[in-house]
């Protein structure tokens, strides 16, 4: 019993002399490397900043929100004004035909002869039954190019004939992937 005494002993003081040391081998151990520090401060940042996108989204569609809903508020308290009897009188009486609505620009006899003559004034060209308006109102226009006093360098100008000439041969000397 004696040797098992001084065996447990000698556990004892070896335990504790030994604790220092296995302390600081396993304090080296669970600390995080330089490498994974600046990985979880890299994440932090990214997350930060996704937050603040986020945020800021946020605020954006809630400012569009309180804006469609003054919108629509706008839209509702907006009121007609109650038609008046006499109002109503009218509207009636011109659709019956009884009445001719008056306008605030009345045109005289001279005015409505001289709008008539309008027409016959100006010159329409006859149109056979094939042609379209179109293509006979472009054979009047004549185009003329305004020189612009501009010279391009050598090299622009012959590749802009180039592709002038060429404007479907790259499309056909071109292979197109297929896909499927």
């Amino acid at each position: 019993m004696a040797a098992l005494k001084v065996l447990v002993g000698w556990a004892i003081l070896i335990g504790l002399i030994s604790l220092p040391f296995l302390y600081a081998f396993w304090r080296s151990w669970d600390r995080p490397s330089r490498a994974a520090l600046d990985e979880q401060d890299r994440r932090i940042e990214e997350r930060d900043t996704r937050d603040a996108f986020i945020r800021e989204e946020t605020k954006l569609r809630e400012q569009e929100h309180l804006m469609a809903l003054a919108a629509v508020r706008e839209r509702r308290t907006f009121a007609y004004d109650a038609p008046t009897k006499e109002g109503i009188k009218d509207v009636f009486s011109v659709l019956a035909g009884e009445k001719v609505r008056r306008t605030e620009h009345e045109l005289t006899i001279e005015q409505i002869a001289e709008l008539e003559t309008i027409p016959e004034s100006v010159s329409v060209p006859d149109i056979a039954a094939d042609e379209s308006p179109e293509d006979e109102l472009s054979k009047d226009v004549r185009v003329t190019p305004v020189p612009l006093g501009i010279e391009l360098p050598p090299g622009v100008a012959g590749a802009q004939r180039e592709r002038k000439e060429s404007s479907w041969a790259a499309d056909a000397e071109f292979d197109w992937p297929e896909w499927e």
